[in-house]
Order: C-alpha cells, then sequence, then structure tokens
C-alpha cells in the first residue's frame, strides 16, 4: 500500500485533528481514504489514501474535458458531498486542484473538512 503524508499547516488546532479524525470515518468511493491523524516532532500530518493519476485542473487544462464527462464527475462530487453532510462534515475547499481522478477516471477528494 502506498500512502501519502501531508504536513498540516501550523495552524491546525484540536478541533481541525479531529475533524480530519471524523472524516476518516466516512467510507465512499469518491472520497480519499484517511489512515491517520498524527504528530511527529511537531510536525501535525494526515496519512491518506495515494491516488494514481491526475486533478480534474490538469484534465481542464488538456481541454480534453467533455460536457457528458462534466456531468459525470459533478455527479460523483455530489454523492460524495451528500456522504459528508449526511456525517456532518462540511468540505471547506472544493477546487478543481483539490479533486483528484484515478486511473479509471473516477472522482476522489481529499478529506478538507470542518465537522459541525
Amino acid at each position: 500500500m502506498i500512502i501519502w503524508k501531508r504536513e498540516l499547516p501550523y495552524h491546525i488546532t484540536k478541533s481541525s485533528k479531529n475533524s480530519a479524525k471524523a472524516a476518516a470515518a466516512l467510507n465512499h468511493p469518491n472520497i480519499c481514504t484517511i489512515y491517520n491523524v498524527d504528530e511527529h516532532e511537531g510536525n501535525q500530518f494526515i496519512v491518506m489514501e495515494y491516488i494514481d493519476g491526475n486533478t480534474l485542473r490538469d484534465l481542464q487544462k488538456s481541454g480534453n474535458l467533455e460536457p457528458e464527462m462534466v456531468i459525470d464527475y459533478a455527479i460523483q462530487i455530489a454523492e460524495a458531498l451528500s456522504k459528508a453532510h449526511d456525517a456532518g462534515i462540511i468540505h471547506r475547499n472544493i477546487k478543481p486542484r483539490h479533486t483528484f481522478l484515478d486511473c479509471a477516471e473516477n472522482i476522489c477528494h481529499p478529506p478538507e473538512y470542518n465537522h459541525c
């Protein structure tokens, strides 16, 4: 298994870490899996699923984004957000550069969530 360690900004608070841990409980094919939220030598980090693919922004820049693809991706994004909202979690930063496409061109969002 390959995982990605993403260092969290210095301003991450305990409540933000708790939000990340709450997001880790989400299980949906369009939401990246969080394996761990931890700290090492004063650096906080999230260990999450590695996605072998590109971002939606990369696809936009390539000019290969067909209307049918846009509709499919919008549906996948809406389903992921619905799952998160049902759990009381709100994504803070929906952007094409934060939206990943795996090799099968399925949407997968990194877990940048706030717990409500």
